[in-house]
């Protein structure tokens, strides 16, 4: 089945077509007259061959992505971190969608493998969940309230969670839980996506946030194999997520957020 993923992500229309397109480009280039345009742009061609082909091959965003998981291992909690007092943070991740019943808070996979991990987590050592941040739609419905739903359907009480979808990013996310870490006078876990943890706790740790990380969704993919050389869509978006959360801890950096 892995196989057939593999091969659909291939042959779908998409950046690998537009790279095996430049690819026939600069030799028909190279093979054209010296006074054409096309020779002429031929180093160009070769240079946006280059970044279509890195942007969109696993083993070129795979590096990228277990650069930024490694940062944080995953916590193995113990018995001695069972107290009512712990705070489990979980930074939601999701959209929101105009569809045919009206707006609608959609956590995407990043954002349900979070609330999994969190709810695990809970199970081991008791505490609050605070279900952290949007996007909401105007009748009031979030993102964090539709993880929060899954963790009420999965056994933890009302009473054990907290619904906070006012934040608009990460720097909002922390800055939102710090009244709620004061209150609860424990630890504060922070449970968000591994390639994502690296931000978040350079933000906890500029506002003086002793959080214990906990990254879930991990993405790194240690045996990739020969299919890590060719282009598909999974290594596009990938690649994607990896220069997202480089970009977004340079902006950090310039902003004095981290």
């Amino acid at each position: 089945m892995i196989f057939f993923s593999d091969a659909a992500q291939t042959l779908l229309p998409s950046v690998v077509y537009f790279t095996a397109i430049l690819l026939v480009l600069i030799v028909v280039a190279h093979r054209s007259k010296t006074d054409s345009l096309l020779y002429r742009l031929r180093y160009g061609l070769v240079a946006l061959f280059l970044w279509s082909y890195i942007t969109s091959t696993p083993l070129f965003s795979n590096f990228l992505i277990q650069v930024l998981e490694e940062r944080y291992e995953l916590v193995q909690a113990s018995k001695k971190d069972v107290g009512p007092d712990n705070l489990i943070v979980v930074l939601t991740s999701g959209r929101v969608r105009t569809t045919l019943s009206g707006d609608r808070a959609y956590p995407d996979e990043a954002g349900w493998n979070r609330a999994l991990a969190a709810i695990a987590l809970w199970r081991q050592i008791g505490g609050t969940l605070l279900f952290n941040g949007g996007p909401g739609t105007q009748t009031g419905e979030s993102v964090a309230g539709r993880m929060a739903a899954l963790a009420r359907a999965s056994g933890v009480p009302d009473k054990a969670i907290i619904v906070d979808g006012r934040a608009r990013d990460t720097y909002e996310n922390l800055i939102n839980t710090a009244p709620y870490l004061a209150r609860a006078g424990g630890r504060l876990w922070l449970v968000t996506s591994a390639i994502h943890m690296p931000r978040a706790m350079a933000v906890a740790d500029r506002q003086g946030i002793r959080a214990i990380a906990y990254p879930s969704d991990f993405r790194g993919n240690k045996a990739l194999g020969w299919r890590g050389w060719v282009p598909n869509h999974n290594g596009s978006k990938d690649f994607e997520r990896a220069l997202h959360e480089l970009l977004g801890a340079f902006y950090y950096r310039l902003r004095g957020w981290i």
